[in-house]
């Protein structure tokens, strides 16, 4: 197996070069480390969407749906992953990990821990 290197960071001997990723979300997955020395950032939903009483959408990356969210006391988001302005799924620039105890996803499970990509226009950054 051939190390692989994303943005500095190392993957170690986890994957072969000439494996085909079938997806952003096993790349994702498979580093567990933000990129560019970046660590994690809490987010909310943007204070003036709050007031306005207005969700945010995101597209999640396990089953591959689109939601909106809204700014709960139960809900948590850490942004994974940004970009320098590139598009990773329409549009969305970052990925962020959300949890809210109170919303299940198609299966009746909770969210936890769900990767889903994400505008970064649409949080404050914590």
């Amino acid at each position: 197996m051939t190390p692989i290197t994303l943005h500095g960071w190392s993957l170690g001997e986890r994957s072969r070069v000439d494996e085909p990723l079938d997806s952003k979300y096993k790349l994702f997955k498979q580093i567990g480390v933000p990129h560019s020395g970046m660590s994690q950032s809490h987010l909310t939903i943007r204070e003036d969407l709050q007031e306005e009483e207005l969700s945010v959408p995101v597209h999640f990356l396990d089953y591959k749906e689109d939601a909106h969210i809204e700014q709960t006391d139960t809900l948590n988001i850490d942004c994974i992953f940004s970009t320098d302005g590139e598009e990773l799924y329409e549009g969305m620039g970052i990925i962020v990990r959300i949890t809210d105890p109170t919303r299940v996803d198609k299966y009746g499970e909770p969210w936890k821990d769900r990767m889903a990509f994400a505008y970064s226009i649409d949080f404050d950054w914590h």
